[in-house]
């Protein structure tokens, strides 16, 4: 079997990856899309939507645990079988498969190009491949946003403490500087 193209992230390219998946069982005409991903996405109630959107595919999601869907991943492209249609990859993991171009679908043959003013120039390119010919994935976020802090400290800036409160600081990203100068 030749080398398994695949790609890492992008739910929203799953129409142009159709005719990457599997026929399902002899009475089930559909073609099986397989979403690899690790924890908790969230996609359940999105990839059901995509799934009665498209009659023709049947959505898997495979859900493994974080560190044990890298090393799956990495196993699965050595022996040319086994990945998801549809593989997501930690940012600290990208860089393991920068080299591995040839295993991964190329986006700009899909016209991924025409999306890149989207993103950030450093998460778009984050997953070019390795010589920059290729777009291996699309990211989907740029980190999560939380914000911890000392309420016995905040009490002796004279700033809000409860939760919800110290929420409303910060509504705006001038307003949080401001919220920070105070403090």
């Amino acid at each position: 079997m030749n080398r398994v193209r695949r790609l890492v992230a992008g739910l929203t390219l799953l129409t142009a990856l159709a005719g990457c998946g599997t026929t399902g069982a002899a009475d089930d005409k559909r073609i099986t899309l397989t979403v690899d991903d690790f924890g908790s996405f969230g996609y359940k109630q999105l990839l059901r939507e995509y799934e009665a959107a498209h009659p023709e595919l049947r959505v898997v999601e495979r859900t493994t645990a974080f560190t044990k869907h890298h090393e799956l991943l990495t196993q699965r492209l050595d022996a040319g079988k086994g990945t998801g249609d549809v593989v997501a990859v930690e940012e600290g993991y990208v860089v393991e498969f920068r080299n591995r171009s040839a295993d991964f679908v190329n986006l700009l043959d899909l016209g991924a190009g025409d999306l890149k003013s989207n993103w950030l120039p450093w998460k778009w390119e984050a997953t070019l491949s390795a010589d920059g010919t290729g777009q291996m994935g699309l990211g989907t976020d740029v980190g999560g946003l939380a914000m911890c802090y000392r309420p016995d400290l905040f009490k002796a800036a004279g700033l809000p403490t409860d939760r919800e409160s110290v929420a409303k600081l910060w509504p705006t990203w001038e307003k949080y500087i401001a919220a920070g100068q105070r403090f």
